[in-house]
């Protein structure tokens, strides 16, 4: 009987191993390209905690990258209790002054930014921080539900890209927010709390569902595919079944299963070239941007940064859309991305290049059932500390504070530049 054990389970290796062999991409090979993206981001990091690009001459840029730095590694699921991070959010502490007349660029501080630095943990914001939480997350959310019956959106192409920038920032909101939290800004005189927060989850991916519709402009397809995903990954399946068919209650339908996402999926899949990748003028397509004279100057560095790019986000898409990861096209993409990734990373990469580590890591857990392991980083990387939430909590009201005053500083030189043309 144990010798049957033993052949049938030798059996099984030898069938596991042909399918890897069949695909011909190993978890081995996978995760070694990520410690490749990861080491290239933290070999960044100064003694003081600063993350620098090769352009971060000044402290002011030096912050910039720095936060930057940290969403990222929090996207990849770097640990928070580690040297590196904790380091780094004590420079931010340090270095950061919401008050400062230099204040950072709106990318660095956006509200999607700062709510994924915090990442859902459980902190202690100042009282003006809070209240500038609870105003900018609960005009996000009501002002998307006030939007989708808007037929403005349909003529405007400016205020369609308006609204596929604004989704990422609420879709960060969502999950990095607690259910009171969602239900205080979208229902705060609510009675039964449980109830409205299905309610409110429910008019929400209605309503984003509808402007995502309205979006598509048949150029900008990986993009609202994209977003389609997201909204599924952070309302329908962020909680349990029995809420999942409570909102299907309401009405809604999933997303994914209509005949426009379907559309967009087998036209993403037919732009796949030969090698792998799609194209790095899909990505600026996808924006409405075809300027001839701005792209006969970009450098060939550009391009490829973009092709990349753009190759990492369809994969990522079409992964997450319910293409089978053992998929001639899926597999043909990886197998791109783990040959260019670590080229690239031979030059002054731009902080984008790490992104795809995500990509990569949605593929390694649909092929192989496996995380990247954070041990396979050399040790001087990976130094475990305690968590220092008080500093977390200071910094995080910081960006808060300074984000509502460069929302304010624009506004004012804003009428200002109009009373004076």
């Amino acid at each position: 009987m144990k010798s049957i054990s033993i052949v049938a389970f030798l059996i099984f290796l030898s069938l596991a191993f042909s399918a890897l062999a069949a695909n011909g991409i190993t978890y081995s090979q996978i995760s070694n390209v990520q410690t490749q993206l990861l080491e290239s981001l933290l070999e960044r990091q100064l003694p003081d905690g600063a993350f620098i690009e090769h352009f971060s001459l000044g402290s002011r840029f030096q912050v910039g990258s720095t936060l930057s730095s940290l969403v990222m590694l929090k996207k990849c699921g770097f640990p928070m209790a580690t040297s590196a991070f904790q380091k780094g959010i004590k420079f931010l502490l340090n270095n950061y002054d919401p008050f400062e007349m230099s204040a950072l660029p709106t990318f660095y501080t956006s509200l999607g930014n700062i709510e994924t630095l915090g990442g859902g943990t459980k902190v202690k914001l100042s009282k003006y921080a809070n209240l500038i939480k609870d105003a900018a997350c609960s005009s996000y959310l009501n002002d998307i539900l006030f939007l989708s019956e808007s037929n403005r959106i349909k003529s405007s192409k400016k205020l369609k890209q308006i609204v596929l920038f604004s989704l990422p920032t609420i879709f960060s909101t969502i999950r990095n927010s607690t259910k009171a939290e969602l239900t205080r800004w979208m229902s705060p005189n609510a009675v039964n709390k449980n109830a409205a927060f299905i309610s409110d989850m429910a008019n929400l991916y209605e309503a984003i569902s509808k402007l995502l519709t309205k979006s598509f402009t048949g150029e900008n397809g990986n993009f609202v595919l994209a977003y389609m995903v997201k909204l599924d990954e952070c309302t329908l399946n962020s909680y349990d079944k029995k809420m999942k068919n409570e909102m299907f209650d309401y009405g809604i339908k999933d997303i994914l299963k209509t005949p426009l996402a379907g559309k967009i999926r087998k036209k993403l899949i037919s732009l796949q070239e030969k090698n792998g990748s799609w194209s790095w003028k899909l990505a600026l397509s996808s924006v409405g941007f075809s300027s001839t004279s701005t792209i006969s100057t970009m450098s060939t560095s550009i391009k490829r940064s973009l092709r990349i790019q753009t190759t990492a986000l369809n994969l990522d898409t079409l992964l997450e859309s319910g293409v089978s990861a053992t998929s001639q096209i899926i597999k043909k993409g990886i197998s791109y991305l783990i040959t260019e990734l670590p080229r690239s990373l031979q030059g002054k990469t731009p902080l984008e290049e790490i992104s795809p580590f995500i990509t990569l890591e949605v593929y390694s857990q649909k092929m192989f059932g496996k995380k990247y392991d954070f041990k396979l980083l050399p040790s001087r990387y990976v130094k475990f500390v305690g968590v220092n939430n008080g500093n977390l909590s200071k910094l995080l009201s910081n960006l808060y504070v300074g984000k509502t005053k460069e929302y304010i500083l624009g506004a004012i030189l804003n009428r200002f530049s109009r009373k004076n043309r």
